[in-house]
């Protein structure tokens, strides 16, 4: 059996008194699709944080890839939900694309051919090939986006984190994101954060429904009872596969 790329053991987290999460327990193993879904504040991103090191749990442990989380860091690709930077600096498109690579010399960065031939696979596999030398600030949200999408990818990750990557997409963009990472499911794992489980039911096979507690069920048995035990009772799915007859 192969060794588990992600395991939590009895993790607790909590930013002040108040626990976040309690007795979080699973494994992910390699080149699984995993969706986090749970309601605002449930701590979604506190997991990923986790995995990324950028904090620790209060009790209990975490490995990724069998190594603390900060020292697998070069093996993880992450897309954060919001970005901070100061718009007034003048960076384009691919130097944003390029900081993925910083981890890759042992000798100190410098641009190398390799590097700039995985920038431009990863903008062309986001659908932004030709905007290499425009500036960042220039773009709209949604090409934002997908240039830190792009900026993940050309790390060449073994783990690829994503919060709420389907934010500020439309639906083709959207489309077009689903079939990319499908194309790199083979070569890596993928857990994310999303609230939309339509998206959620084309890309992966596990969700972890976060609820301070963690629950782990697989994408086709996630039911009502389970969102609703997730969510609250107030939430309904509409089921997209389905359609109303008139009389």
């Amino acid at each position: 059996m192969p060794q588990a790329i992600v395991e939590f053991d009895s993790v607790n987290f909590g930013y002040t008194t108040s626990p976040i999460l309690e007795e979080v327990n699973f494994a992910l193993e390699p080149q699984e699709a995993v969706c986090i879904v749970g309601p605002n504040g449930s701590g979604k991103t506190t997991l990923l944080k986790l995995m990324l090191g950028l904090i620790t749990p209060s009790s209990g442990s975490i490995q990724i890839f069998g190594k603390a989380p900060i020292e697998a860091r070069k093996h993880i690709g992450y897309v954060p939900q919001h970005i901070l930077y100061d718009p007034l600096f003048p960076i384009t498109v691919l130097e944003v694309v390029l900081m993925a690579r910083l981890g890759k010399s042992y000798f100190g960065w410098r641009r190398r051919a390799e590097d700039l031939a995985a920038a431009e696979r990863a903008l062309d596999d986001v659908g932004l090939q030709g905007l290499e030398e425009q500036s960042f600030q220039t773009l709209s949200g949604g090409q934002k986006q997908r240039v830190l999408i792009a900026r993940a990818l050309a790390c060449e990750p073994e783990l690829l984190l994503l919060d709420e990557p389907t934010a500020n997409l439309d639906l083709a963009v959207e489309f077009q994101l689903v079939e990319t990472l499908m194309r790199h499911r083979k070569n890596m794992t993928l857990v994310m954060v999303s609230h939309d489980l339509d998206f959620v039911s084309k890309v992966v096979e596990k969700v972890l429904c976060v609820n301070r507690r963690v629950a782990v069920h697989r994408t086709g048995t996630l039911s009502e009872k389970v969102i609703q035990e997730t969510y609250g009772p107030g939430l309904r799915i509409i089921r997209h596969d389905e359609h109303c007859h008139h009389d």
